[in-house]
């Protein structure tokens, strides 16, 4: 862990990044008036969601109930209304 001032950091940006990047410190503290103000870390990506994590737990039928009369009204030009 290293401790910068406000001004130290803003100078040296690059370098808290390099250090970050090539695992040299974990974080930087950066102070404000001599107390804690920042602290810097390395961003993680995080793991992108893998397709197929719900498979096995949803069950839906096989075939959409195709013959349902109020689907088919909503498909068809007519003016009967939907109860």
């Amino acid at each position: 862990m290293a401790v910068y001032t406000m001004h130290e950091a803003k100078t040296n940006l690059s370098k808290i990044g390099k250090s970050l990047m090539n695992r040299e410190e974990e974080y930087v503290i950066v102070s404000n008036n001599g107390k804690p103000y920042l602290k810097i870390t390395l961003y993680e990506k995080k793991d992108r969601v893998k397709l197929g994590i719900l498979k096995g737990k949803h069950e839906y039928k096989d075939e959409p109930d195709w013959f349902n009369d109020d689907i088919t009204k909503l498909f068809e030009n007519t003016e009967e209304e939907l109860v």
